[in-house]
């Protein structure tokens, strides 16, 4: 597969490609992932860089003994190299989401090929590692992004039922990079809007703080206003005007207006 020309001529950090070069010496298949492909991609500033790896948990802290292991069986390691954090995720594969949000049963398998179908969107699902220079996109995200489409991988309404913020993350992905919710995944939200009522309060406002801060705040408020995913919430977001740049900008914090804005009916 061909590699976008962006990431071959990313400058990337020497703490990552050292980090990069530790896994491949200890012979475990590692990759970047997410967010930091795409971002790479678009041109757009990347602030992580998220790894996926065959390494266990257990691996990685004997590769880096001073790495952080984060609570709970999803695989996740943080680690500090030369000043710089890094997450390091095993790849692995999820199912059970018993509570609309974390999955129950979690599997660590040993190929990124046997990861990427638990993610949540085609332009997420891209990887790539700048030492062997292996580019995976087995979702389709090149094309999604040439056709600036946000798209759920298989079923949105099972995606969506698995982690019911990934609905407000694609509203927010939106309004960040300027990128259209595909129609199939937009519809989807609907019938699956009941769930978001499992998220907390802090972790809606994260998402909406997010928004309201992007370079596209308009464009989430209409998704925001067409699925009616938050009428329950945050009522007064059907009230905004189409175009609601200033309006949005306007708002000191979103949470220190939470009364104020769900009393408007």
């Amino acid at each position: 597969m061909e590699i976008p020309t962006p990431l071959t001529t990313q400058p990337f950090h020497p703490s990552l490609l050292k980090l990069l070069s530790i896994l491949q010496e200890a012979k475990t298949e590692s990759t970047i992932v997410g967010g930091a492909i795409r971002d790479i991609i678009l041109g757009r500033k990347v602030i992580d860089f998220d790894i996926a790896t065959s390494a266990y948990p257990t691996k990685i802290r004997e590769l880096f003994p001073d790495a952080h292991l984060d609570q709970g069986d999803f695989g996740n390691t943080f680690i500090i190299l030369d000043g710089h954090r890094f997450e390091l995720t095993t790849f692995r594969q999820e199912s059970n989401y018993n509570d609309h949000r974390h999955p129950a049963v979690v599997r660590f398998v040993s190929t990124f090929k046997e990861d990427w179908q638990r993610r949540d969107f085609a332009i997420n699902a891209m990887a790539f590692n700048p030492l062997s220079s292996v580019f995976y996109d087995p979702a389709g995200g090149i094309a999604d992004l040439d056709a600036k489409l946000i798209r759920t991988i298989g079923n949105p309404i099972e995606r969506f039922e698995e982690d019911t913020l990934r609905m407000l993350r694609a509203i927010r992905l939106s309004a960040e990079c300027g990128l259209f919710i595909e129609q199939g995944t937009l519809a989807a939200m609907t019938p699956v809007r009941f769930a978001l009522a499992q998220l907390s309060i802090e972790q809606i406002d994260q998402e909406l703080s997010r928004i309201w801060k992007s370079a596209n705040p308009d464009l989430g408020v209409f998704y925001l206003k067409k699925t009616r995913i938050l009428n329950k919430q945050y009522p007064a977001i059907q009230h905004f005007p189409d175009s609601a740049i200033g309006t949005l900008h306007s708002l000191p914090y979103w949470r220190h207006r939470r009364d104020h804005v769900m009393a408007v009916k």
